[in-house]
Formats: C-alpha cells, sequence, structure tokens
C-alpha cells in the first residue's frame, strides 16, 4: 500500500511538472504569456492563410495552423487565429532559460537606412525600443535661379585736382597782396 501511494505521489509530481512546462493560451497581438523563464508574443497574425508571427525570448518565427513548430526551445501548436488573436499551445523545454523582453521582435528596423522613405525633405531615422522609423521634416533653402548672367557695370572715376590759391602767409605778405589787388582793380 505504501508503495501504491508513493508511486501515486510520484506520477502527480511529474504530472504537474509537465503540466506546468505546457499551456494553452489565446494571445493578442502585442501581448505575451510566459512559460519556464521564456516570454511568448504574438506579433501579428494572419487569418487567411492560418498564420501567426511568435517571438520567443527575443526570437522570431512563423506558426502555421497545419504545422507544429519550435521557436527558441517551445514547441508551438496553432489552434485557432481570430483578427486580434492568436490561440497557442506552448510547450517548453527549457530549464535554464532567462526571459527577455522580446522588444527585439517588435522592432520595425534595425538601422537608418532600412527607414528611407526617399524623401529630400525629411531625415529618417530608426529610433526607440522597440525600434521604429521616424521622419523629420526639414526645411529645404533653395537658391534662386538666374536665367541669364548678371549685367556689368563700367564705372569710371575722374580725378580733378583743385588749385589752391596762393595764400600769405605773413602779415606783412597779406599787406601786399591787399594793396595790389587794389591798384589792380582800378
Amino acid at each position: 500500500m505504501k508503495k501504491s501511494v508513493l508511486l501515486a505521489f510520484i506520477v502527480f509530481l511529474l504530472a504537474a511538472t509537465i503540466e506546468a512546462r505546457t499551456l494553452t493560451e489565446e494571445i493578442q497581438i502585442g501581448s505575451n504569456v510566459t512559460i519556464e523563464n521564456q516570454k511568448i508574443s504574438v506579433i501579428n497574425v494572419d487569418t487567411k492563410y492560418d498564420k501567426a508571427i511568435i517571438c520567443v525570448n527575443n526570437v522570431k518565427g512563423i506558426v502555421s495552423r497545419d504545422q507544429d513548430r519550435t521557436i527558441n526551445n517551445v514547441r508551438i501548436e496553432l489552434r485557432s487565429v481570430s483578427q486580434n488573436s492568436a490561440k497557442l499551445r506552448l510547450e517548453s523545454s527549457c530549464d535554464n532559460c532567462i526571459e527577455s523582453d522580446n522588444a527585439v521582435c517588435f522592432n520595425e528596423c534595425d538601422i537608418n537606412s532600412d527607414c528611407n522613405d526617399n524623401k529630400e525633405t525629411t531625415i529618417d531615422q530608426c529610433l526607440r525600443t522597440p525600434r521604429k522609423c521616424v521622419y523629420n521634416e526639414v526645411t529645404v533653402v533653395q537658391e534662386p535661379t538666374r536665367s541669364e548672367p548678371p549685367e556689368e557695370i563700367d564705372i569710371k572715376l575722374t580725378f580733378e585736382e583743385q588749385k589752391k590759391e596762393n595764400k600769405p602767409s605773413s602779415l606783412l605778405a597779406i599787406l601786399i597782396n591787399f594793396i595790389s589787388k587794389f591798384f589792380n582793380s582800378r
């Protein structure tokens, strides 16, 4: 009797351990669940082809309804897809996993050139976490275009030399000059 109780207890513990490593959950796009230190996020779904883009601890993969897939030590079975969510059966086989935030899987870009919108009026950058394209408008100042070359202008400068009158510098010279002008004027 003791052996059968002990055996039943061991089977119960094993079943609980196996159950803890298996999870069936409906996950919204952009949301996540954690199983055995592994974060599973639904990035997007395709209802037409019954597929989902799943991220497991920063490793991204596509899972389809007709085929199970293992991504980063998690076996994923896609049970159903709706417009905004995916119902998944998850089975973890990782003992020493370290949970991540899955931000890398939500990145829209990795480097600035991934965001090139081919417009000269924007500065294209890959920024933030998760990384997204950011387009900043810039003002482009254009030089006015001329259809004709500028006119040539001729400038001529002429300088006239002023004649200086000889002005007497002493009182005697002033007096002689005055008398001379007085008599010449008559």
